[in-house]
């Protein structure tokens, strides 16, 4: 499973708390990771408190590199050079 709403809180600029979830593990440097619920409660004090901008922009630019107009883009490189090879002989 993949919450794509997880870039969707990223691109409000506002500290993240997650649960331990596989399909995120790349992304926990940027973002609080919880494995409990005191662990999730501890994040959201952290997160609350959080005041650093330079990681609010880190996220906000994290989120840019997964909009959706940049994961269609992709798809649609991808498809032209799955054409591109079906079209040599």
């Amino acid at each position: 499973v993949f919450p794509i709403k997880f870039f969707e809180f990223l691109a409000t600029g506002k500290p993240v708390v997650i649960s331990n979830l596989p399909a995120l593990t790349s992304f926990y440097d940027a973002v609080e990771v919880a494995y409990d619920a005191p662990e999730f409660l501890q994040a959201c004090e952290r997160a609350l408190q959080e005041q650093d901008t330079e990681s609010s922009a880190q996220r906000v630019a994290l989120a840019f590199e997964h909009s959706w107009p940049k994961r269609i883009g992709r798809i649609m490189e991808l498809i032209d050079e799955r054409l591109e090879q079906r079209a040599q002989p």
